[in-house]
């Protein structure tokens, strides 16, 4: 008997990928598909907007004739056309049906050659337009919500309120005014939503591209059980250190006192005289070394403290491919002890799928 295999489909301005064609009951429902691609992978994370990076063989030397390099040349470039629609769906070999795993838009493709020569094209979440273009506005007796909605909302995205955070004085409390001075629309909405203590997640793939949901927590929704050695599970790494509570008056960091000027912020939040920022920052997400600042990561994770240094308790767990997993679900730990077994708020949500076993990536954490 065939060991089962993941399959997925990516669909980029009405070009098809597909990692198994011609395989019984999934690849005839798409159509035929064109390439066969090398490696997919697709992030959620808390406060950032999804991505999806696709690597596909694009041949240098035709067989047929025609251009070199079919792939690049024969799909839209981000950079002339914009809006290009991004789909992803995936399902195992006994699963009746594919799931849409991700939703989004074309940003950019690169083409490398000589070596694997290869083409991988990068898509975001809808939400990736609220983080493009800087400007000033006022809000006059709104509360956070209305203007979380009304930013959103110049960019055609949904805010949703999860039950765990509705009618939160945080958000439904009517202040005088909310200022946005020289900042994109996500730059204003991540400040009030760390601040409260709030977090936003892309909203489920298979409902909708544009749909950003705003949670307290993560105890309404889905849970999916793992058990150590069993048929899901595959390594883990576990970390857990003191608690240091999330609204600390103490200001990260701020080892020493500094010379006014020197290290001067003059953003919200700073200390006035002259000492550091104490605006607070957004998770880290298990992050313990720098990496090129993505698309959409600049004003979310970089140079931020580890998560576990505010939360306590963190847990990165690889898994078999999880493809109704999008980064909105808690997971049931057993069988690791007492210490470990439990309930787990998931934080990052990574699939990767190629050459290697397909696996699920998870980052979480218990308060």
């Amino acid at each position: 008997m065939a060991e089962l295999a993941p399959h997925f489909i990516v669909s980029i301005g009405g070009m098809s990928f597909e990692n198994a064609p011609g395989s019984s009951g999934f690849g005839t429902a798409f159509g035929a598909p064109l390439q066969r691609p090398m490696k997919l992978e697709i992030e959620h994370r808390d406060h950032e907007s999804s991505r999806l990076m696709l690597t596909v063989h694009d041949s240098a030397t035709p067989i047929t004739g025609g251009t070199p390099f079919p792939i690049f040349n024969g799909t839209p470039d981000p950079h002339v056309t914009d809006g290009v629609p991004v789909l992803c769906t995936a399902a195992w070999d006994d699963e009746a049906s594919p799931i849409t795993i991700f939703q989004g838009q074309l940003v950019g493709k690169k083409n490398k050659y000589p070596a694997a020569s290869t083409t991988v094209f990068t898509a975001l979440h809808d939400s990736h337009r609220l983080r493009k273009k800087a400007e000033s506005d006022t809000y006059p007796n709104h509360n956070v919500q209305q203007m979380l909605q009304a930013e959103a909302a110049k960019q055609n995205c949904t805010i949703v309120v999860d039950p765990s955070a509705a009618g939160d004085p945080a958000l439904v409390t009517t202040m005088e005014v909310i200022y946005k001075i020289a900042q994109s629309n996500w730059q204003v909405m991540l400040h009030y939503l760390v601040t409260f203590g709030f977090i936003s997640c892309c909203g489920d793939p298979a409902t909708s591209a544009n749909t950003i949901v705003i949670k307290k927590d993560k105890t309404n929704d889905p849970q999916f059980p793992f058990q150590f050695g069993g048929t899901e599970y595959v390594s883990h790494d576990i970390r857990s250190e003191q608690k240091r509570p999330s609204r600390s008056e103490q200001r990260r960091g701020h080892a020493h006192e500094t010379v006014a000027g020197k290290h001067q912020d003059d953003t919200d939040g700073s200390d006035p005289v002259g000492g550091q920022s104490m605006q607070p920052s957004a998770r880290a997400h298990g992050r313990t070394v720098q990496y090129s600042k993505g698309f959409f990561a600049k004003a979310s994770t970089n140079n931020l403290a580890r998560q576990l240094e505010r939360q306590g308790r963190e847990i990165q767990i690889t898994v078999r491919f999880q493809p109704k997993m999008h980064n909105e679900e808690q997971i049931v730990l057993s069988g690791f002890g007492p210490q470990i077994d439990g309930v787990w708020e998931t934080a990052e949500v990574v699939h990767r799928m190629g050459s290697e076993p397909a696996r699920t990536n998870i980052v979480a954490y218990q308060k």
